[in-house]
């Protein structure tokens, strides 16, 4: 007496997909959200980092990149040349203060992000997913603030003209410049 609706979704689940024609999605599991990213491998939304060093690193550039496009995740304890689970070797409580810190201090404006983590047979993994900015251009450094962009699965400084664009106002919903 029940109906069954289904449709064929040819394309994955992502955090970074927006809702289409009326259909929601519920996400998997973190576990399984975080092994089909590691799957998908490095790209314009996910990048992987055994850890984060203490002055942020690379790491921090790619937080206000993402800001400044789409949104996107940090998978902490997983290798970037191997797409290994290597696990991350501080407390879980220590490396979410770290990552808040390093990110209150050196991206400006500060982006929403949040975290999420997984265990896969005794190694942990840290997702920082970071949310789409409302209010680009995001830069490091609020003494003299630098500006990145993320291409592919690289993170690069800003030229000129992306700058300019980013700090374009868009029209709602549509993202061109007014």
């Amino acid at each position: 007496s029940d109906w069954l609706d289904h449709s064929y979704i040819s394309q994955r689940w992502s955090p970074f997909r927006q809702r289409s024609d009326n259909v929601t999605f519920d996400p998997p599991d973190i576990r399984t959200q975080i092994q089909e990213m590691i799957a998908q491998g490095e790209g314009p939304t996910i990048e992987f980092k055994r850890h984060i060093s203490d002055d942020g690193g690379m790491a921090i550039k790619t937080v206000a990149a993402f800001a400044n496009s789409e949104g996107g995740v940090i998978l902490l304890g997983v290798d970037d040349k191997s797409n290994e689970i290597v696990g991350i070797t501080e407390s879980l409580g220590r490396i979410k203060d770290s990552v808040t810190d390093l990110i209150r201090r050196k991206v400006v404006p500060e982006p929403l992000f949040r975290f999420e983590h997984g265990e896969f047979g005794g190694r942990t993994v840290v997702a920082v997913y970071i949310e789409q900015g409302n209010s680009p251009p995001y830069g490091i450094n609020p003494e003299k603030p630098e500006f990145y962009v993320r291409r592919g699965a690289s993170t690069f400084p800003a030229k000129h003209e992306e700058i300019v664009a980013l700090a374009q106002p868009k029209l709602p919903g549509i993202g061109y410049p007014l």
